[in-house]
């Protein structure tokens, strides 16, 4: 059966995601034993937990994360789904072993809040729970991973190591998922495994087998690099036992300097080992406050001793502990800014002899490294102001603040017994010298002119000392501001900022309420352009009218001009102004350009768009067309038009069509006729147009299409050639070319009635008395 669970079926298109190895199939046997599993099941879950069987492709999936745990503690089994943007509505079962993984728990996560959860556990006495999901109306998931729940067991105490198969199923609810439009889509359901793994609290070591069953110095180093994460940890079996401190609880699901004392007192054989338990995966901590403590650990105090530091050069700054006298280790995470400080390194302080130092300076480069610090066992820092640590910095020498903060998080400290001392962390500030100006000045805008009616605008604001809240500031009205850094502001411009032209007085005013010099921004008037006019052409000595000229960033006061005359405008908006123009300015004819031009400042001229006065177009008149007269079927040829009135735009109609047309000169036109125009005999009309204004249709000259002379018929065979005197009658069928429709057969020197098919073919009727006797006949015929 173990065999078979392994194979997939060749017809299947599968994708498989090997998540456990061989070593898990004997725990899930081992497991079916011990809990009296039937052997179908094992085979089952194996099928299940070994491969996700999810045709390829498939990129909806439902799938459980396996962990591990040791016997007696919780097990938390996180709940991802993958979604496509559609999904409103998931619905599965989950299949245990229920004699192993104990009192399941399921909690939405806050991604999830505003969905509902139904949990049916009508069958959890057989291992099987049903959940159903289903988010509001109208509400589905974004597209891409989500973590919408997680499933918590406690594993059975006397579960010892083994794999327990949590899987998807059917009962007593059904799998399956619905998007928005209550249609059911296609999801994979990736199942998991909860391994239940015994061992001791603080056995890490080696990395990455889980430990090795021994308590030793290598268990405590790997502890302290976990809790000065130096390196990452999985949760599950290994969480728990690295989270060994407070040792009664087998941890309390932070990892901290405490751990690291707790690994420390089991490797040195102070503790007796403890069984792994504790919480799995990490728990939020709750800190305490100086309020809240008594006064004696009020007293206790870490802090940032106060320094001085010289540009551009590197110094020390002391970590200095208030002890009470029972203080064995320190660790937190120390807080700076990078671009005043770098990091160099820290060293355990001058009351910290012979003390155990792990530095995690990875996060350097983002102003954090993690300080842990151990005595040696027997040892206590004695009562009163003790140096624990020693941090080197270099003061960058682009530093721009004259002092900087150093802040604690994470903080802790620890006694002999790896207990947590109530403790204050106190923040320390590092004087910069020499001392710089951080009055806040502006020095530049970006940009630094506007136009009018610009709307609403990103104003760039440059300086120096700025700091963060500070408020940009237009003629004193303050405006939304964007806080970029020490150097650079981003203001939104208000519409009603840019209405006319003139200058802006641009402020700062700092969170403290300090005012910095005030540069000047211009508005202007931008520069117009024109995109059409209308009309763009007049006759001359023709009536005056309003012109409008259509374009863009036309403002009150612009002046339109035709050719080099200013005429009187209207400005209707920005797009659109209006032009008078008189009668006198249609005396001559031409083409004049059209500007606008907006005032200063700022303002100009547009682009010219050309405005046309021409003169009445003369009536065309023919004197003569050559040639006159064409033999049909001949080809296309020129015609020459003679005649007067004739411009650039005249046209040579043929019977009233158009004609591709050259304009020779005012007295005489030619035009491209075509072979269709003369293919049949017959007359053509010709005339010249003139379109307006003025111009007309000329007087008609005709002409001719003469017919072309008849071929020569040429005959070549009879049909039949051959007949039987005596015979009825019948049609005789001449074959031959050059037959035209006039064409006439001639039997015996008489003219027959002729039937033309075709060039190449003629027919005539033969009468019965015609063939009554004997003979021949001579058969011609006649064009």
């Amino acid at each position: 059966m173990l065999v078979k669970a392994k194979q997939a079926k060749p017809s299947m298109k599968l994708k498989t995601r090997l998540t456990l190895g061989l070593c898990l199939l004997g725990l899930v046997a081992t497991a079916a034993q011990q809990f009296g599993w039937e052997s179908l099941a094992v085979a089952k879950s194996w099928s299940r937990i070994t491969s996700s069987q999810e045709p390829v492709g498939e990129s909806r999936q439902l799938k459980l994360s396996s962990t591990s745990a040791a016997p007696g503690s919780e097990a938390n089994l996180p709940l991802t789904f993958s979604a496509d943007g559609t999904e409103s509505r998931i619905h599965f079962s989950l299949r245990f072993p229920a004699n192993a993984l104990l009192k399941p728990r399921v909690a939405l996560t806050d991604e999830l809040a505003a969905a509902q959860l139904a949990v049916n556990d009508s069958l959890l006495a057989q291992g099987k729970l049903g959940l159903e999901i289903n988010l509001p109306a109208g509400v589905t998931l974004t597209k891409g991973d989500h973590k919408i729940l997680n499933v918590r067991f406690t594993i059975a105490r006397q579960a010892g190591t083994v794999a327990l198969p949590v899987e998807f199923g059917d009962e007593p609810v059904a799998r399956g998922v619905w998007n928005d439009k209550a249609q059911s889509v296609s999801t994979g359901f990736v199942s998991a495994v909860v391994t239940s793994a015994p061992g001791l609290e603080g056995d890490v070591a080696p990395r990455p087998e889980n430990g090795n069953g021994t308590l030793s110095v290598a268990d405590w180093a790997q502890v302290g690099r976990f809790a000065a994460g130096l390196d990452s940890l999985n949760e599950g079996s290994e969480f728990q036992r690295t989270d060994c401190a407070p040792r009664t609880a087998a941890g309390d699901g932070q990892l901290n300097i405490a751990d690291w004392v707790q690994a420390g007192r089991y490797a040195a054989g102070l503790d007796a080992p403890t069984m792994a338990g504790g919480p799995s995966a990490p728990v939020a901590s709750i800190a305490a406050t100086a309020s809240t403590l008594a006064p004696e650990q009020q007293a206790r105090v870490v802090r940032v001793v106060p320094a001085t530091l010289n540009r551009g050069q590197q110094g020390n700054v002391a970590l200095e502990l208030t002890s009470q006298g029972n203080e064995f280790a320190v660790g937190f995470t120390l807080n700076f800014d990078p671009t005043q400080l770098a990091f160099v390194r820290a060293v355990a302080g001058s009351d910290a002899t012979g003390a155990s130092l792990i530095v995690n300076s990875n996060d350097a480069a983002n102003g954090r490294i993690v300080f842990n610090l151990s005595l040696p066992f027997g040892q206590k820092f004695a009562a009163g102001a003790r140096q624990v640590g020693v941090v080197t910095f270099t003061v960058r020498e682009t530093s721009t603040l004259n002092s900087t903060t150093l802040s604690f998080s994470n903080g802790s400290v620890v006694d002999e017994l790896a207990a947590t001392l109530a403790t204050t962390f106190t923040a320390g500030v590092v004087t910069l010298i020499p001392e710089i100006n951080q009055t806040p000045r502006l020095t530049s805008l970006s940009p630094t002119t506007i136009n009018v009616n610009s709307g609403n605008l990103t104003l760039t604001v440059n300086g120096a000392n700025l700091l963060d809240g500070s408020i940009v500031r237009v003629n004193g009205q303050e405006r939304a501001t964007q806080y970029i850094n020490a150097s650079q502001l981003r203001a939104t411009l208000q519409s009603t900022d840019a209405e006319e032209p003139g200058s802006l007085s641009i402020t700062v005013r700092t969170p403290d309420n300090v005012v910095t010099n005030a540069l000047t921004l211009n508005v202007v008037n931008p520069l117009p352009t024109i995109t059409s006019i209308n009309p763009n052409s007049a006759q001359t000595l023709g009536s005056g009218f309003a012109m409008t000229i259509t374009g863009m960033n036309f403002v009150p006061g612009a002046v339109a001009k035709v050719g080099t005359t200013n005429r009187i405008t209207n400005v209707l908006s920005s797009t659109q102004i209006t032009v008078q123009i008189p009668n006198s300015a249609l005396n001559t004819a031409g083409t004049f350009d059209v500007t606008v031009t907006n005032p200063a400042p700022g303002g100009g001229t547009s682009n010219a768009v050309p405005f046309t006065v021409s003169s009445p177009k003369p009536i065309p008149r023919i004197a003569s067309i050559s040639p006159t007269s064409k033999q049909g079927g001949t080809g296309a040829f020129t015609l020459t038009v003679t005649g007067s009135g004739f411009v650039n735009e005249s046209i040579v109609r043929w019977n009233g069509a158009d004609r591709v047309t050259t304009f020779v000169n005012a007295t005489q036109l030619t035009a491209a006729i075509t072979a269709d125009d003369i293919a049949t005999a017959g007359t053509a009309s010709v005339t010249v147009y003139n379109s307006p204004p003025g111009g007309g249709i000329s007087a008609a000259q005709t002409f001719t299409i003469t017919q072309p002379p008849n071929p020569v018929p040429v005959l070549t065979t009879l049909n039949p050639t051959t007949i039987t005197a005596g015979g009825a009658g019948f049609t005789l069928t001449l074959l031959g070319s050059n037959f035209v429709q006039n064409s006439v057969i001639r039997i015996g020197g008489q003219d027959r009635q002729t039937t033309f098919v075709s060039a190449t073919e003629l027919r005539t009727t033969i009468t019965a008395a015609e063939v009554a006797n004997g003979g021949t006949l001579l058969v011609r015929v006649f064009n």
